[in-house]
C-alpha cells in the first residue's frame, strides 16, 4: 500500500506563528516525517490580534492580512518541504486550518482567516481549507476538531485515555478503551490569557519554563472571580475562544498590576490555576459520568511546556487514579499535534471520508469537512485528468 504525503498546517490562538508538519499515511495510519515552524512578523501578528475585536475598516484590513497570512504559509511549506527532500509534486494536499478571528458557532459562523487559493497557487499543491464551516452549518460547535485525530493517534486498546490540547484554549478529549470518542470539548482558557499578561506587564511574548508565575501566588479573589464566568458550569458539547476570554476579562487585574507591578507574577499564577482548576473539575466531571477508575491525561499543545501547569494539574489529579503523560512518548510531537491534525483532515476530505465530529460538537449530522482549492498541475487536476483549454 502507498503512502500518500500531506502537509498541516496550524496557526493557534497563541497568535504567535505557524507550525507545520509532512505527514506520511499509509492504510489510514499517520507517521510524521519532518516539522518546521516560523514566528510571524511582528506587524503580522500585532494585526491578527487586533482583527480578533471589533475595529474600523475590518473588511479591508483582514483581506490584506489574510494574503501576507497565505503568503507565510506557502513559504513554511516550501522550506518545509525542502528541508524534507521532497518536491511539492508528491503531496497530496496541504491542509490549512488559518487564524480563527472569530468563533460564533451560536450565530451561525467561526471564521479562520485563510486564502487556499493563494497557498494553493504559491505552492503548486491542492490546498484543503476551512474545515469548521460544514459542522457549524449542521449546527454544531465547529469545535474542537482535534478529537478526531487524538482518536487516531492515541487511543489505547485497554485504558481510557484523555487528551488534553493546551493552546491558547484548552481543549479536552475522552477516549474509551478501543478509541471510541465518549466526548471532546473546550475546557476554558490555556495560553491566550497567560501570554496576553506577558505581553501587556513585561513585554514577552509568553512565560518561558512559568518563572515569572512560579515567583507569584495565586490570588484566591481574582481566581473566585473568574471562576464565576458561566461557560464552566456548562456541560458539552461546547466550544469557546477568546469571544468569552478577551483583554476584558482581566482588564480590572491588568490594570492593578500596572499600578502596582509586584502583582504582576501573581495574576501569571492565577491565570495557571485557573487552567489547571478547570481542566480538573471537568475530568472529574467525566471520571464520574464513565465510571473509570484510572485513566491516562495526555498533555500537548504549548502548554505541556508550562512546568508549572504540569505540576499543578499533577497535584490536584494525584488521589484521582490519573497519570499524567506527554503525547510526545507515544511519538505524537506535543508542538506540532495540531499541524499533523490538520493534514489528516485533508486526507479525509480527499477520500471523501466524513469527519465524525457530531459526538463532539453536538452536528446533526457527520459531514466532510473543508474546502478544496485545486492547484495548477496539483493532485485534483492530475487525477481527474482535466484536458487543458
Amino acid at each position: 500500500m502507498a503512502t500518500e504525503i500531506y502537509v498541516g498546517l496550524m496557526s493557534g490562538t497563541s497568535i504567535d506563528g505557524l507550525d507545520a508538519c509532512l505527514l506520511g499515511i499509509e492504510g489510514g495510519r499517520p507517521r510524521p516525517l519532518h516539522t518546521l515552524s516560523r514566528a510571524f512578523p511582528a506587524d503580522l501578528r500585532l494585526e491578527l490580534h487586533r482583527l480578533c475585536s471589533p475595529g474600523d475598516n475590518e473588511i479591508e484590513r483582514a483581506g490584506a492580512a489574510r494574503a501576507r497570512l497565505a503568503a507565510e504559509a506557502a513559504a513554511l511549506t516550501l522550506d518545509l518541504l525542502g528541508a524534507a527532500g521532497v518536491p511539492p509534486q508528491e503531496v497530496v494536499a496541504i491542509g490549512s486550518h488559518g487564524q480563527t478571528i472569530r468563533h460564533h458557532p451560536s450565530a451561525g459562523y467561526s471564521w479562520q482567516l485563510d486564502d487556499g487559493a493563494r497557498i494553493a497557487y504559491l505552492t503548486g499543491i491542492d490546498t484543503i481549507t476551512d474545515f469548521r464551516s460544514a459542522d457549524v452549518a449542521a449546527q454544531g460547535q465547529g469545535a474542537p476538531l482535534t478529537p478526531i485525530f487524538h482518536q487516531v493517534a492515541l487511543a489505547s486498546p485497554e485504558r481510557v485515555r484523555l487528551v488534553l490540547n493546551l493552546g491558547g484554549i484548552a481543549n479536552l478529549t475522552a477516549l474509551r478503551p478501543g478509541g471510541a470518542i465518549e466526548c471532546g470539548f473546550d475546557t476554558g482558557p490555556a495560553n491566550t490569557l497567560l501570554d496576553l499578561a506577558c505581553r501587556e506587564l513585561f513585554g514577552i511574548p509568553y512565560d518561558k519554563d512559568a518563572t515569572l508565575a512560579r515567583q507569584g501566588q495565586p490570588r484566591l479573589d481574582w481566581l473566585q472571580r473568574y471562576l464565576a464566568h458561566p461557560y464552566f458550569s456548562r456541560r458539552p458539547p461546547k466550544s469557546t475562544g477568546r469571544e468569552d476570554f478577551s483583554p476584558a476579562f482581566i482588564r480590572t487585574e491588568l490594570e492593578a498590576c500596572r499600578a502596582e507591578p509586584r502583582l504582576g507574577p501573581d495574576l501569571l499564577a492565577t491565570l495557571c490555576e485557573l487552567t489547571a482548576l478547570t481542566v480538573v473539575n471537568e475530568v472529574r466531571a467525566l471520571r464520574h459520568r464513565m465510571g473509570f477508575l484510572e485513566a491516562d491525561l495526555i498533555l500537548c499543545g504549548g502548554g505541556a511546556f508550562n512546568p508549572l501547569l504540569a505540576e499543578r494539574l499533577s497535584a490536584l489529579l494525584r488521589r484521582d487514579g490519573i497519570a499524567l503523560r506527554r503525547s510526545g512518548e507515544f511519538g505524537v510531537d506535543e508542538q506540532y499535534l495540531e499541524s499533523e491534525a490538520f493534514a489528516y483532515f485533508a486526507h479525509e476530505l480527499v477520500h471523501c471520508h466524513p469527519l465524525g465530529l457530531s459526538a463532539v460538537t453536538g452536528a446533526r449530522r457527520d459531514l466532510i469537512g473543508g474546502a478544496l482549492y485545486p492547484a495548477p498541475g496539483g493532485h485534483f487536476s492530475r487525477s481527474q485528468a482535466i484536458p487543458r483549454r
